[in-house]
Parts: C-alpha cells; sequence; structure tokens
C-alpha cells in the first residue's frame, strides 16, 4: 500500500510539473482593454518585458502612463478616437534586460540592448515569443509596443513593432519610435541606411521632392544632413521629432501619419439601415443615416447625393422622400472627405475621401424596399502582391475593383461577380485608394497600404 501511496504521490508531482511546464508554455494570458472606439479602428497593443510578476502592476501604470502621453502628441490627438488600446501581461523570471545579445537573461521576450550592435537599441532576441502571445491573444493588431523595465535609454521601432525602456525620456522616446513603427518614417538625424521613406529622400529638385507641397510653410524646406559630406540626402525640417526627441512632428511628418490612420481607420463606422436583406416599408420616405468617428475638431465633411443631384451637406442623416418618383431603381450616396489641414496632397475631393452607397427600390406608389449598403471582405490589408475582395451579398451588378495612387491615377483593376483579384506585385509601397463600383455606381472608397 505503502508503494502504491508512493507511486501515485510520484505521479501527482509528474502531473503538477507537466501542467506547471503547460501553463508557462501555452502563451495564454490575459487581455486587458485600456481604452476602446471600435472593432474598426487602429489596433494597439502594449506588452511589457522585464517586469517580474510582483511587478506587472507597475507595467500596467507604465502603459495607462504612456498611453495617455501619445495621445496629446499631434497628429494622434486630433485622432485619439481612432485608437484601441489593449495591455498583455507577460511575466518575467528576471527583472529588466540584458545588456548586449550574448549576455541574455531570463526576462520573457529576452529583449537585450545592443541590437545589431547599437547599445542604445533594445529588441527581443526571441521575436517567436512575440509572435505566439500575440497571435494566441490578440492578433488582429496594427501596433505593438513594447516597455522594457530597465531605466537604461534606449528604443527602437520597425514596421508595426516599438521597444524601448523606462528612461525618463520614455514618452518622448515612443512618440519619436511610433513615426517608425506606425508611420514609416525615417530618423532624421542620420540617413546612415541610405533609403528612401516619407521624410527622407535623395531627391534634390524642389519640384519633385515629396514634400513639395509644404515647401515654405511651417519651416518646410530640403535640408541636408551635415554629416553627409555627399550633400545627397535631405529632410524636411531643421528639428523634426524624428531629428530630437524635445520636438514636435513636424508638417510632413504629421501629414504621413495622417494619411496612415486614413489607410487604417475608415471613419464610416456604419449605416442605417443595417439590414443586409431586403426591407419591405409602407411609407413615404426612408431615413439614412451614418455613424461617424470624428476627429478633434471634426474635420468631416460629408456630401449627400441622390442619383445625380447633391440634396444635403455635413448632416449624418437625411431622408429621401419617394413620393412622386415612378417605380425603379435609386441610388444615394453619402461622401466623407477629411479636410483636415495637416494634409496636402493633390486631388484631395477625389481621392481621400470615404463613401457609402443605398440602393433603394421604389415598386409601386408608396411603396418602397432598400437595401444596406453592399458588405465587403478586403484582403489580406496591408496587402502585398494581391487584394481579393469579396462581396457578402449577391447582387446582379458586376463588380470594378479599383486601385488608384494618391494623385489619382488608375494603378490596377479587376472586375467579377462577387468576388474579384486585384494584382498588384509590381505597385511600389505605400498608400493607394480603394474603389468598389457597382454597375456604375460608387459603392465603397477607403485607404490601404500595400506592403
Amino acid at each position: 500500500m505503502k508503494r502504491i501511496k508512493q507511486s501515485i504521490l510520484f505521479l501527482w508531482l509528474c502531473l503538477a510539473v507537466v501542467a506547471t511546464a503547460s501553463a508557462q508554455t501555452s502563451f495564454k494570458f490575459k487581455v486587458d482593454t485600456m481604452r476602446w472606439s471600435g472593432d474598426k479602428c487602429i489596433n494597439i497593443v502594449f506588452l511589457g518585458e522585464g517586469y517580474t510578476e510582483p511587478q506587472l502592476t507597475t507595467f500596467a501604470i507604465d502603459a495607462a502612463q504612456h498611453m495617455n502621453y501619445f495621445l496629446k502628441e499631434d497628429p494622434y490627438k486630433r485622432y485619439a478616437k481612432y485608437f484601441n488600446f489593449v495591455r498583455i501581461k507577460t511575466p518575467s523570471n528576471v527583472s529588466g534586460a540584458g545588456l548586449t545579445p550574448d549576455a541574455q537573461i531570463d526576462n520573457f521576450y529576452r529583449v537585450t540592448f545592443g541590437h545589431a550592435g547599437v547599445d542604445r537599441m533594445p529588441w527581443p532576441q526571441d521575436f517567436s515569443r512575440v509572435n505566439r502571445v500575440l497571435s494566441t491573444n490578440f492578433p488582429n493588431y496594427d501596433l505593438v509596443i513594447i516597455i522594457v523595465n530597465s531605466t537604461k535609454y534606449g528604443g527602437a521601432g520597425a514596421s508595426k513593432y516599438i521597444c524601448y525602456s523606462k528612461n525618463p525620456t520614455a514618452p518622448r522616446t515612443l512618440c519619436h519610435e511610433s513615426g517608425h513603427g506606425f508611420g514609416g518614417l525615417g530618423d532624421e538625424y542620420w540617413n546612415g541606411g541610405g533609403y528612401e521613406a516619407p521624410n527622407l529622400t535623395a531627391e534634390n529638385d524642389s519640384s519633385k521632392v515629396k514634400w513639395k507641397n509644404w515647401l515654405g510653410s511651417d519651416d518646410i524646406g530640403m535640408y541636408h544632413f551635415v554629416e553627409d559630406t555627399t550633400n545627397t540626402w535631405v529632410r524636411p525640417h531643421p528639428d523634426c521629432l524624428m531629428r530630437g526627441l524635445n520636438n514636435p512632428f513636424c508638417s510632413v511628418c504629421k501629414e504621413n501619419l495622417v494619411e496612415r490612420i486614413h489607410a487604417i481607420v475608415n471613419p464610416i463606422l456604419s449605416t442605417e439601415p443595417k439590414i443586409m436583406s431586403v426591407n419591405s416599408m409602407k411609407e413615404d420616405s426612408m431615413l439614412l443615416r451614418l455613424n461617424l468617428l470624428q476627429p478633434n475638431p471634426n474635420t468631416l465633411k460629408i456630401r449627400w447625393v441622390f442619383e445625380k443631384d447633391t440634396i444635403a451637406r455635413d448632416v449624418d442623416s437625411v431622408r429621401i422622400q419617394t413620393s412622386g418618383y415612378p417605380k425603379g431603381t435609386y441610388y444615394c450616396t453619402a461622401i466623407v472627405e477629411d479636410t483636415s489641414n495637416l494634409v496636402r496632397v493633390n486631388n484631395h475631393a477625389t481621392v481621400h475621401v470615404s463613401s457609402v452607397t443605398w440602393k433603394l427600390y421604389k415598386r409601386t406608389t408608396g411603396i418602397k424596399t432598400v437595401a444596406q449598403p453592399n458588405r465587403y471582405v478586403i484582403g489580406p490589408t496591408p496587402f502585398t502582391s494581391q487584394l481579393v475582395v469579396t462581396r457578402e451579398n449577391a447582387a446582379d451588378e458586376i463588380m470594378n475593383v479599383q486601385l488608384l495612387d494618391l494623385s489619382g491615377k488608375m494603378c490596377a483593376q479587376a472586375k467579377g461577380k462577387n468576388r474579384c483579384v486585384v494584382t498588384a506585385a509590381s505597385l511600389s509601397p505605400g498608400i493607394y485608394v480603394l474603389r468598389i463600383y457597382e454597375g456604375n455606381h460608387l459603392a465603397y472608397s477607403r485607404k490601404i497600404v500595400k506592403k
């Protein structure tokens, strides 16, 4: 009996060890919502590195403080309603971060300083752990912010990722690194990598430079790097946040951050009627309504078009009167443009708009039916070589899916009944305008990013 009891005890201990190991490697953690604006908004995830279990409360406080600071920086503060924030607590066995990649410690993501040979650059040496935590707990993210529990100065940013330490300059470092990780901006203190970015170029012709629409205002010009003895590379501003932490973003950088926000978020959150199927009503009018995400100050302008006539402006709803109209099919489109003064691009009212179209059926006098705007599944976002658009509700009209650059030039298109595949492998990375036509009517418009 004693041997049996010992065996049972041994088995229980083994199971406990396995269960503990499984829990440690399951990568399943609680996701805390810090701020939620809506399902279609920009998702930012805070991860903590080098916080032990007792220090996770400190991580929660740090993340909240940094989020609040982030939302006070222009242009983010104008578009605060466009952002969601969550945090995921991942405890480390050891506090802090390693000093070099060759001297890792037992923190969760194996973050060390000295990444790529740069002493002030902290970065996860086991990035698979970052990916597993995100894919398991919150896969639909647009930006990941890793706060490192160390007072040593440092920060780094790359596509969709930021990693920085809890140095006193941390909030400013966060904003600077967001220029890299969120906006795709380059450093303006030195272009040692020799790469093009929205705020860096080797183009020295003022008529062709990317920020030509800003030249001569807000101190925007063509500034050479002091360290660049070849006088090849130029930046737009003498002292932008992408050059020094004590500065705000310059107008060119703000514009590109706003464009990135626009590419992810459609300001039209939802519409009324909400139904997808046809709804019969015995009325002489139909109320159409938009639910919008408004910047602060509100720079959204709205134009309502019934058939080809503008019937209202800058209101979020209209009532369509059907009395006096013969039987037939009619279209009403709401066009929303963000007229922010932070953006100066050509053909703004043509390509920088979001829209939605209702199809209204007049069957007999006093009776009509109305269908909600067609719903589309668009992906992947961002896209690379192909963009697939699927229409969820079947319709008779042929879809015409178009990609335009920010000047309004057609770059690619595809036509189909309920599914279109746009081939875009040859297009340069950047922001494009996606337009979907149903027959001859514009049914959907938004910006989209190609990696």
